[in-house]
């Protein structure tokens, strides 16, 4: 589901639309040549890596980004077996 957020970006604050699923989230934010060489964006306090930024209809109008959310499973269950083994 689509809501106005605001994020970081470039040390820039910039009013959005975010929609956030399991393992995407997509942001939608105004043209800005600037911003265009981004690689990290912060959403709520946390830091994401950019997958993808792309100039939607090419019309310099709005910037459409993509970043994959990792899943943290994997290290969560390595600290329950390091637990123990302790």
């Amino acid at each position: 589901m689509w809501s106005s957020k605001d994020i970081t970006i470039e040390k820039k604050k910039v009013p959005c639309m975010v929609n956030e699923s399991d393992n995407m989230i997509e942001i939608e934010m105004p043209f800005d040549l600037k911003l265009r060489k981004a690689t990290s964006v912060t959403i709520d306090s946390t830091d994401y890596k950019i997958t993808s930024m792309e100039d939607v209809g090419e019309r310099k109008e709005t910037l459409k980004i993509t970043i994959e959310v990792q899943s943290n499973d994997k290290s969560i269950k390595g600290r329950k077996d390091s637990k123990l083994s302790e």
